[in-house]
């Protein structure tokens, strides 16, 4: 299984560069070339749509985790994003792996239904998957957590 990388867009069309993944990783129509760019066949990468919705959570603190990455792929986050719509209230993004969870970004919705979103590139492996961590909610609030990408079968 690979480790954790980043891609990056390549100049040349339908290329990525890979930045932290060994130059040795084989994927299901996909390989790493020379320079370490990532060179996908048609129809190898498949599209991630993650929507997780709570309409009754609890007050306080709470967690929505998208899904998770299946066995025999790695998702490629390229956007997350994140809402009360009921009130405004700060939201933190982690990476929730099997040892823990990591932060990634943090900020305050600003309004009521407010988004909080984020746009990059995150390498995910098996199992692990995005979390929303949302402070201040009340009781009845609808909250809502969005995940786009990609993902590669290995």
């Amino acid at each position: 299984m690979p480790g954790h990388g980043i891609l990056i867009p390549h100049p040349e069309a339908g290329k990525v560069s890979v930045h932290g993944v060994g130059a040795d990783a084989a994927y299901h129509g996909v390989r790493v070339g020379a320079g370490g760019v990532l060179m996908a066949a048609p129809g190898a990468l498949e599209v991630v749509r993650s929507y997780i919705v709570n309409l009754d959570p609890p007050a306080g603190t709470v967690n929505l985790d998208s899904d998770a990455v299946p066995a025999g792929y790695i998702w490629i986050v390229q956007a997350v994003a994140a809402s009360n719509a009921a009130r405004a209230v700060n939201i933190r993004f982690y990476v929730k792996l099997a040892s823990g969870t990591y932060f990634f970004y943090q900020a305050n919705s600003g309004a009521v239904a407010g988004v909080v979103s984020w746009q990059g590139q995150l390498c995910l492996s098996e199992g692990e998957a995005i979390r929303a961590r949302f402070y201040g909610t009340t009781a009845g609030d609808d909250l809502e957590l969005v995940v786009l990408g990609y993902k590669v079968a290995l």
